[in-house]
């Protein structure tokens, strides 16, 4: 249990696995933290988390749910390619650097309500089985959908976007809301396809 625990350097838990739940809610890291490649068999909760460097989860595997509820991004968020077998909470959480999250799979419910972006967002080719809530989210930097896949609902109500947002290509098969959504830049959803509205 490593709930509210302090790391002053790096956190190295590449490639590690969690059998049981993982518990670093309140947690702050002051170095980088390294969970690439880590296996989280149980629930992994990261609510309200500090990551004062880098965060790395590339590759990782959530086989249930995954809670970064008010987490702390300081610098630089690595979720490419990362599974999430149960629902990902990810409401309030906030971004101060690029945020990755390039080919993700969000097999239960993607929760990003009120995330806050400050860098780039890159959520390019990820799938989104069931549902997608970016409802309030805000993205000051880029934000890239580009060929994403949405099979449930995907919300994006009163989100703003101050710079380019990019969903060309994007597959909407559930309904796709975007009521009072904000585009200050460009937006792009050449190719997109709604199945439903």
């Amino acid at each position: 249990d490593f709930h509210g625990a302090a790391f002053a350097g790096d956190a190295l838990f590449s490639g590690a696995a969690f059998s049981g739940a993982a518990r670093f809610g309140g947690a702050a890291f002051r170095g980088d933290a390294l969970f690439d490649k880590t296996a989280f068999s149980g629930d992994a909760s990261f609510g309200e988390a500090a990551f004062e460097g880098d965060a790395l989860f590339d590759e990782a595997t959530f086989t249930g749910d995954a809670g970064f509820r008010r987490a702390a991004f300081g610098r630089d968020a690595g979720f490419r390619e990362v599974t999430f077998a149960g629902d990902a909470w990810f409401d309030g959480a906030t971004f101060a650097g690029h945020a990755s999250f390039g080919e993700a799979a969000f097999t239960g419910d993607a929760w990003f309500d009120k995330a806050a972006f400050t860098g780039d967002a890159w959520f390019d080719k990820a799938t989104f089985s069931r549902g997608a809530s970016f409802d309030k989210a805000t993205f000051t930097g880029d934000a890239g959908f580009g060929e994403a896949a949405f099979t449930g609902d995907a919300g994006f109500d009163k989100a703003t976007f101050g710079r380019d947002a990019w969903f060309g290509e994007a597959a909407f098969t559930g309904h796709a809301s975007f009521g009072e959504a904000a585009f200050t830049g460009d937006a792009w959803f050449d190719k997109a396809t709604f199945s439903r509205g």
